[in-house]
This record gives structure tokens, C-alpha cells and sequence, in this order.
């Protein structure tokens, strides 16, 4: 099994939670990054994904209004697949690697991907999307806690709204 540490980003993007949802996409895409650390006083409190959580919001909204909040967080003796297991359960892409008390990385699940994880049956419909195979932005439906769709997937397995039913509102 693959320590935790040799896949996950060591110096992890931090943004301070008063900033803006503009400020926050323009860091991320400055960095090529996806996951940025939210900090209060200092300290890492909360996490964003800027294609899940600030695609579609306001540029000039808080940050603090789109981030996910307590941090989910994982041991640095902790392998790659305790890590997929975490996200699995917890719902989430990305988790703060932690030695301690001390932060030390973040690992997304695309940091276990490349880093050979190989999912087993039981967790590959929650890590995967079940349309597609992608493995970034996946979220599991909240109906049936089972099945995994990415963000383009998900949008597009929801059923018409009223006014697309009956052929537009025109």
C-alpha cells in the first residue's frame, strides 16, 4: 500500500476566507490548481474546489459562502486507499494530509489516481462517474448515496425543467 505522502501536493494554495470568489478563481487558475485551503487567522478551516464550488458562483460573493467547511483531514501514515476510503465516505475530493497537529499536504483524488490507486468494486461507483469514468469533480447522488456523477454528467442526467417539457417558453 502507497503512503499518502508520496502522492499528495506538498505545499497546498491557501486563500484567506474574506477574499472573493473572483480572487479565489483567479489564484486557482494562476497556481493550476483545482483545491484551495481557506484559512481564518492564519490557520486552515475550510476547502474550495474551483470547478464544483466557484464555477458558478457570483465573482464578488464571499468565499466563505462556497467553501466546505470543518476541513476533512487524514494522517500522514495513512495509504492511498485509507484516503480514497475518507473521500468516499465523506463525500468530499480532496483531503489536508496532517502530521499532528501540522499540515502537510493536500491529496485530491486525481493525486490518487496518478499515483496508481486502483479502486475495488465496492468503492468504484462512488469514485468514479458512473457515465463518464472521470474521477475529478464526482459527487455521489444524494438519493441514493450509490452512484457518482461528474459535474457535466450530473447536469445532464437531471430531468427537463417544466418549460423544456412542454417545448420552451416562448
Amino acid at each position: 500500500m502507497r503512503p499518502i505522502t508520496e502522492v499528495m501536493t506538498r505545499k497546498p494554495v491557501s486563500i484567506p476566507v474574506d477574499a472573493s470568489v473572483g480572487d479565489a478563481l483567479s489564484l486557482a487558475r494562476a497556481r493550476q490548481v483545482d483545491h484551495l485551503l481557506v484559512t481564518v487567522g492564519g490557520r486552515f478551516a475550510g476547502v474550495v474546489c474551483a470547478q464544483c464550488d466557484l464555477a458558478n458562483a457570483l465573482p464578488g460573493a464571499n468565499l466563505r459562502d462556497s467553501m466546505h467547511a470543518p476541513l476533512q483531514t487524514i494522517d500522514s501514515d495513512a495509504s492511498i486507499e485509507d484516503a480514497a476510503d475518507v473521500m468516499c465516505r465523506e463525500g468530499v475530493g480532496s483531503l489536508l494530509v496532517v502530521d499532528g497537529e501540522d499540515a502537510v499536504g493536500i491529496a485530491t483524488r486525481g493525486d490518487l489516481v496518478r499515483g496508481g490507486y486502483e479502486c475495488d468494486d465496492a468503492l468504484e461507483s462512488r469514485f468514479f462517474c458512473a457515465a463518464c469514468g472521470q474521477y475529478s469533480h464526482v459527487t455521489t447522488d444524494p438519493n441514493t448515496d450509490l452512484v457518482a456523477f461528474c459535474e457535466s454528467c450530473w447536469d445532464r442526467a437531471q430531468p427537463p425543467r417544466f418549460w423544456e417539457d412542454i417545448g420552451g417558453y416562448d
